[in-house]
């Protein structure tokens, strides 16, 4: 829906990443193992030791250097104007800025080691220029993936890599252990791409960094991810905290993309982040969490466009506090596996919109399988969200329940202010409403669930909610399709009441919901002392795409009860 805006976006933003970095796929091209000679030394010549610390000395200090490799058997480079690290040690650089890595000692240069594993005694020096850092090795089989480790253990109170330079690639490193953040990016224009963050050389073994895997800190034009044909994202996993964190007003046309977060390097196991795979907060705006644009790129590209963010213990995204606005998350599977269709949630719920996150966009994603909910917006100011071509509670092709333990769809108020202003659905506008349709079936609870005070103003409209997505076969919510109560107002669900032979694209599919013996159930339940003033208007209840009876929902099609009043029911159809 967005796709021209976003290829805008991405063709500046790779414009101003290549000024200086060379970024086209070279995966066969292996590493120049001395510096500036393209010709692997001889068995066990000695030459100058070039330790990671140093490197980062002298390319700091150095203009023409931007490059840094890794002394490791089937290395990949593609930036050669560079040194590379030949020692494990942690020693600095004896002259920064005279053009050679150098720490005074001397290596002797065997067969290379097919990893390298590098433990710091004290933080790394920032990263303050123009450079490639580049750990990748060739694996046959497997492709081309991490081949560095730098180990934290050892480093008191610092992140990992910190960025304060544009222009950087940082990539084919394991980054773990770190007392802080993986890493810290301070600077625009910066990407990060195939590493492993929080795991091991192999991607399978928690070597979690204490807080957040990766920090964008108030700045903006940085991908986390991978944007090219045939190149891995991230595995972001097992840190204390959030997998990645956006954060400030300044914050901004950021990309999180094709990464695993949550899960180990096969997509299949779940590896968690202490909370959240993806937050962005602080007045965060126009970030994108989801493919980049004109993917895919070719159809035998053995890396997904999409984000896996599953497994977390808190949520798979979070949007919150005043300014968050405009974001856009789109196109992952959150709460499933890489092929989604088996379970690996997050434990407390796929995303959550609060502390007056508005105006943002949540669409095409797969949120299934998580621990409770599979969408909550939470509280005042938690306004104008759009929920749109979802499915929530399904697999991948809506074939089969992956359910969400609590409501498919949850918006709820706190100490008396509520979300407003919502919509759930199309908007009938006639421009992509089918694209805009969700899917909300399969859940443990309800589909859609509105609850509480100042809970306002929302529309629930143009959904299927208990039906497959052709809306011929039961797979429904265990709860009633929609609830509304706790004193949740004047929020309309399907047609808008005034409409005259509209096209239908705001009618709710709503069928095959509630348990089967019926108890406590109803496609629409409206309830409860203050529940006043909703509207349900031109909904097929209990019915199939064509509006024929035969799919009803356990219980009845509509229930008002408890004390709920002036509600307004506006006929569609309706078979129990």
């Amino acid at each position: 829906m967005r796709k021209a805006k976003v290829a805008k976006r991405e063709q500046k933003r790779r414009r101003a990443l290549r000024r200086r970095l060379v970024m086209e796929s070279l995966e066969d091209r292996q590493l120049l193992t001395g510096f500036g000679d393209p010709a692997a030394p001889p068995p066990e010549e000695a030459a100058p030791e070039c330790t990671l610390r140093a490197a980062l000395m002298e390319t700091n200090a150095h203009p023409d250097l931007n490059a840094i490799s890794f002394r490791i058997a089937n290395a990949v480079q593609e930036a050669i104007d560079g040194v590379v690290v030949n020692s494990t040690g942690d020693a600095e650089d004896t002259n920064p800025g005279d053009g050679v890595c150098d720490t005074g000692e001397t290596v002797t240069l065997g067969a290379p080691p097919e990893t390298m594993t590098i433990v710091p005694s004290n933080p790394l020096p920032p990263i303050r220029d123009v450079l490639d850092l580049d750990g990748r090795r060739s694996v046959g089989g497997v492709g081309i993936v991490p081949g560095a480790a730098i180990d934290g253990t050892n480093v008191g109170g610092a992140n990992g890599l910190v960025v304060k330079s544009h222009d950087v690639l940082i990539r084919g490193l394991s980054i773990q252990r770190f007392p802080k953040s993986g890493i810290a990016v301070e600077a625009p224009f910066v990407q990060i791409a195939n590493n492993y963050i929080g795991l091991d050389l192999e991607g399978k073994e928690a070597r979690g960094n204490f807080e957040h895997g990766v920090v964008v800190n108030n700045v903006s034009d940085v991908w986390v991810g991978a944007t090219e044909e045939d190149t891995r994202g991230n595995v972001i996993s097992a840190n204390g905290k959030n997998g990645v964190l956006v954060v400030g007003a300044k914050a901004k046309d950021n990309y999180v993309s094709r990464n695993y977060i949550g899960l180990t390097v096969d997509g299949e196991n779940a590896l968690g982040n202490g909370e959240n795979g993806v937050e962005i907060g602080k007045g965060a705006t126009k970030n994108t969490v989801g493919p980049p644009p004109l993917c895919p790129f070719d159809n035998n590209d053995p890396w997904p466009c999409y984000n896996v963010i599953a497994g977390n213990q808190e949520y798979g995204v979070v949007l919150r506090e005043e300014g968050t606005e405009q974001n856009v998350v789109t196109g992952n599977r959150i709460g499933t596996d890489k092929d989604g269709q088996e379970a690996l949630g997050n434990q407390l719920g796929g995303i959550l919109l609060e502390k007056s996150a508005a105006r943002n966009s949540v669409s095409d994603n797969v949120i299934s399988g998580n621990g409770s909910v599979g969408v909550k917006f939470l509280g005042g100011g938690v306004d104008e969200n759009v929920l749109g071509g979802n499915k929530i509670g399904l697999n991948i092709d809506g074939s089969l329940a992956v359910p969400n333990s609590g409501p498919g769809v949850w918006l709820q108020s706190l100490d008396g202010a509520g979300p407003q202003r919502n919509r759930i659905g199309s908007d009938g506008d006639g421009c992509d409403d089918e694209d805009e349709v969700n899917v909300i079936s399969g859940n443990e609870e309800e589909g859609v669930r509105l609850r509480g005070q100042g809970v306002e103003q929302n529309q629930v409209s143009g959904n299927v909610i208990g039906l497959d997505p052709n809306r011929n076969r039961i797979l429904g919510n265990r709860g009633p399709g929609i609830r509304i109560d706790g004193g949740a107002s004047r929020n309309r669900i399907g047609m808008d009441e005034l409409e005259e032979g509209g096209d239908g694209a705001e009618r709710n599919t709503i069928a095959g919901n509630g348990p089967p013996d019926g108890t406590d159930s109803a496609g629409v339940w409206i309830s409860g002392e203050g529940t006043v003033e909703n509207v349900v208007a031109g909904n097929w209840i209990g019915t199939n795409a064509s509006g024929d009876p035969g799919l009803g929902n356990y219980g009845v099609g509509v229930r008002i009860d408890d004390g709920a009043t002036n509600n307004q029911i506006v006929p569609g159809k309706t078979a129990v």
